[in-house]
């Protein structure tokens, strides 16, 4: 769910596996990926403000 809500952002091999492809978000695309996190199943993913 993640992937295809924001596929710049995460990706999901053959296995299942998760990968974030980068941790830096613009102001711009915050809202996309804030909606593929809480699409996430089973809340894989959370967000931080570091």
């Amino acid at each position: 769910m993640c992937e295809a809500a924001a596929p710049r952002f995460f990706s999901v091999d053959d296995e299942g596996a998760l990968t974030i492809r980068t941790a830096e978000v613009s102001e711009s695309d915050k809202v996309l990926v804030q909606g593929a996190v809480l699409s996430c199943p089973v809340a894989a993913l959370k967000l931080s403000s570091q």
